[in-house]
């Protein structure tokens, strides 16, 4: 928990339009109902704040009218984030009546809030009107069918929003596919996140369909949707004819071998996708081996997480074998796959050439030991390699992360990447 806020001292810059402060970050204070609402009371007359975040602060339905009601007298709040807190259906509705006759917030986070299907019914009536918001994150609020279809009906003729949150909803089938099939026709959203949606394989077919014929779209997050290798398999044809999309999260879908033949053939032929999440899949030795192979083809795939697919000893192997041939690539997740000592010795030597790859991560791939000795080898000659993900207890760690700390410049937190993150959302 962050340091006790002097509320009469903030709310008094605000209440006096401090020019200064334009920011106020009050993430994870808990500052409760109480505090919000003097906040939202010197919001109400307030010309200078233009960004706030209230997250993290146990906020209940009392704080969620009191901020719709000072957004309904506010002109210059152009970002609002009240995600993980407890506003409830009633604040969501308040909230989103607000914002229509609001003509300045154009970024808001109220994800996590349980605002419930009539909280999401409000707000896709508030997309059908407003002109201003241009992303807006409605994640884990257990929003339900209804309101998925009642936001893809107002998605069909929005015209400012070009990022939508909407994961973990309940969409269901029904709800997810009419969300997909509305982007079929929406040419100005540009990032779309369906995440734990349940869609299924009518859902996926819904996507499939909208990769083929949304121009517009960049992003798309579809992870732990159950789509299977069915699904998976027709968003992967649809790839080899989409000309736009440029990151997409497919991990958790629990897709096998047909599947990885092909993402392989889309990789091969698609020339716009850049980031690619695979993670998660269940994908067993052997059944990388197609994906590895048609990155030696191309040339725009910039980041790759293959993590948590048991994939083996082969398939470690044929990535070296990519990884001395692609120029490209510069992002390489392979944690947890069961890799072994020959499989990362494979990838590891193969970087004694590679120039362009910059992020690694081979963690929990029980290579044995010996390993630390090889990969401090392979720093010794490989100059690009900032980041390696590896565990603690191989040999010469210490002596590996002094190495890499001297390569990344210490901009926030500490220079060495121990394990490199999964793909940011």
């Amino acid at each position: 928990m962050s340091e006790p806020v002097d509320f009469p001292s903030i709310t008094e810059q605000i209440r006096k339009n401090n020019s200064e402060l334009t920011t106020l970050d009050l993430f994870n204070y808990h500052i409760g109902d109480v505090g919000c609402v003097v906040v939202a009371g010197a919001l109400e007359r307030n010309t200078t704040l233009t960004e706030l975040k209230l997250s993290r602060n146990k906020l209940g339905e009392i704080s969620g009218v009191a901020v719709a009601g000072a957004l309904e007298r506010n002109t210059t709040l152009m970002t609002l984030n009240l995600g993980f807190n407890y506003l409830g259906k009633v604040s969501g509705v308040a909230l989103a009546s607000a914002l229509e006759t609001n003509i300045t917030l154009m970024i808001l986070d109220i994800g996590g809030n349980n605002l419930r299907e009539s909280g999401g019914v409000a707000f896709a009536r508030l997309l059908e009107r407003n002109t201003t918001l241009t992303s807006l994150k409605l994640w884990g609020n257990h929003l339900g069918k209804r309101s998925g279809i009642a936001i893809a009906c107002a998605l069909e003729n929005n015209t400012t929003l070009t990022s939508l949150d909407l994961g973990l909803n309940d969409l269901g089938e029904e709800g997810g596919s009419a969300v997909a099939s509305a982007l079929e026709s929406n040419t100005t959203l540009t990032t779309l996140e369906l995440g734990d949606n349940e869609l299924g394989e009518v859902g996926s077919a819904a996507v499939a369909s909208l990769l083929v014929r949304n121009t517009t779209l960049m992003i798309l997050d579809i992870n732990s949707n159950e789509f299977r290798e069915v699904g998976c398999a027709s968003i992967a044809c649809a790839l080899e004819r989409n000309t736009t999309l440029m990151e997409l999260y497919l991990d958790g879908n629990c897709f096998g071998e047909g599947m990885c033949m092909a993402i392989a053939r889309a990789l091969e032929r698609n020339t716009t996708l850049t980031t690619l999440d695979l993670g998660h899949n269940d994908l067993e030795q052997g059944k990388g081996v197609a994906v590895a192979r048609a990155l030696e083809r191309n040339t725009t795939l910039t980041y790759l997480t293959l993590r948590n697919n048991c994939l083996g000893e082969l398939d470690g192997v044929a990535i070296a074998r990519v990884l001395k041939r692609n120029t490209t690539l510069t992002k390489l997740d392979l944690w947890e796959n069961e890799l072994g000592y020959d499989g990362g010795l494979a990838v590891v030597s193969a970087l004694d050439k590679n120039t362009t790859l910059t992020e690694l991560d081979l963690s929990r791939n029980e290579v044995g030991e010996g390993f630390g000795e090889i990969v401090l080898d392979m720093l010794k000659k490989n100059t690009s390699l900032t980041s390696l993900g590896i565990d603690s207890d191989i040999d010469y760690y210490s002596d590996i992360q002094g190495i890499l700390s001297e390569r990344e410049p210490l901009i926030e937190g500490p220079s060495v990447k121990v394990a490199m993150p999964s793909i940011p959302r």
